[in-house]
């Protein structure tokens, strides 16, 4: 007869386990890695009222719920899981119906989706419009990033984005997204009007000033007027062409 082999148990990392996890944390904490944990499911992160930057990648999540409260968080890194939507899973705690799993994260400046299951673009892009301080975002590795112009579609519904899938966005990109929704490439988004440093400044008049101190300040006027046009400039007092 064989012995009798003990086999350890392996307990589900279900919100249970995620609670025992975050039991040895300060509620104070500003930083919470939670990666490579194989996490299915998450608890609730009520008690940490100051988290700013929240490392839960690497997992296998299907879903987001437990940061409702965690109004705070500036950095999300959620990439390698298994999230396929981001639609509302349940009610917000003010029972004012529902809210997609990120409503509350306003503050957020950097989020990893990539290597997720996301498949609806426009629809994960309703549940994200809200984060309008967004700088950061990658999407990239998932079926939505195989859709029709998705990058164009990304950039024109986050005016302060500045790097999409780990590339920076360009000017050119800016434009080609504006044209592609109907809009001057000259629009009145602030990051499409480009303007040119010291050009055309006024005229100045300078009224109880001294003799010098005002052939000073058109000295000034003057080179900036020579730096706009780009035609000649200075070094060590001397001009050059």
């Amino acid at each position: 007869m064989e012995p009798i082999r003990i086999l350890d148990v392996v307990k589900p990392k279900n919100a249970s386990f995620c609670e025992d996890v975050l039991s040895k944390l300060s509620v104070g904490t500003t930083e919470v890695l939670l990666a490579h944990m194989g996490l299915e499911e998450l608890c609730s992160f009520a008690r940490f009222k100051c988290i700013e930057a929240l490392w839960l990648n690497d997992n296998a999540l299907t879903e987001l719920d437990g940061l409702d409260t965690n109004v705070q968080i500036k950095a999300l890194y959620l990439h390698n899981n298994r999230i396929n939507s981001l639609e509302p899973k349940m009610r917000n705690l003010a029972g004012h119906g529902c809210r997609g799993a990120l409503s509350f994260q306003k503050h957020l400046h950097t989020l990893t989706l990539n290597s997720n299951r996301l498949q609806d673009l426009q629809a994960t892009l309703k549940n994200l419009r809200h984060l309008t301080h967004l700088e950061e975002l990658d999407l990239s590795d998932n079926p939505v990033a195989n859709e029709l112009n998705y990058r164009l579609h990304v950039i024109h519904a986050f005016p302060s984005l500045k790097v999409l899938d780990k590339h920076e966005i360009t000017y050119a990109e800016r434009q080609a997204a504006a044209v592609l929704f109907g809009e001057s490439a000259a629009a009145t988004v602030a990051f499409l009007k480009r303007r040119p440093l010291w050009r055309n400044p006024p005229p100045q008049d300078f009224p109880g000033v001294s003799q010098t101190t005002q052939h000073m300040a058109r000295e000034i006027d003057s080179f900036r007027r020579t730096l706009a046009r780009g035609r000649e400039g200075w070094r060590g007092g001397r001009r050059f062409p």
